[in-house]
């Protein structure tokens, strides 16, 4: 669970088309922080693990995807608002953070949500 009450948002790169509820086995090459309205909205960026697509296998940290793809990234996360008025022109693309990060900010999501389950 992000800072807002969504789910952890998880921008996975696959080969292949997927499809809605569709379970991939991925793992974590890092994050990119954004923001809309006033809540941290980051985006965890993963592969699929090599066992499902071997294809990402030497891709293990953000940087590995070279300038293009990262800026097609940042741009695809601004402009995906456009047609949400009210929240377009207070989306702010910050960049992109490490593994480790992207780690993080998992935890902290599953543990946000445990904390708001047992609550309940």
């Amino acid at each position: 669970m992000s800072e807002d009450g969504d789910p952890c948002d998880v921008f996975l790169l696959v080969t292949n088309p997927t499809f809605p509820g569709c379970l991939v086995q991925a793992r974590p090459i890092g994050i990119l922080y954004t923001s809309d309205n006033e809540w941290d909205d980051p985006k965890i960026i993963a592969v699929p693990i090599n066992k499902i697509d071997p294809r990402w296998d030497e891709i293990n940290h953000i940087d590995d995807l070279g300038q293009h793809m990262k800026k097609e990234m940042l741009m695809f996360f601004k402009e995906i608002k456009l047609l949400e008025h009210e929240k377009y022109d207070k989306v702010e693309v910050r960049g992109f953070g490490s593994v480790l990060e992207a780690q993080e900010e998992l935890l902290t999501s599953a543990k946000r949500f445990a904390d708001n389950h047992h609550q309940k």
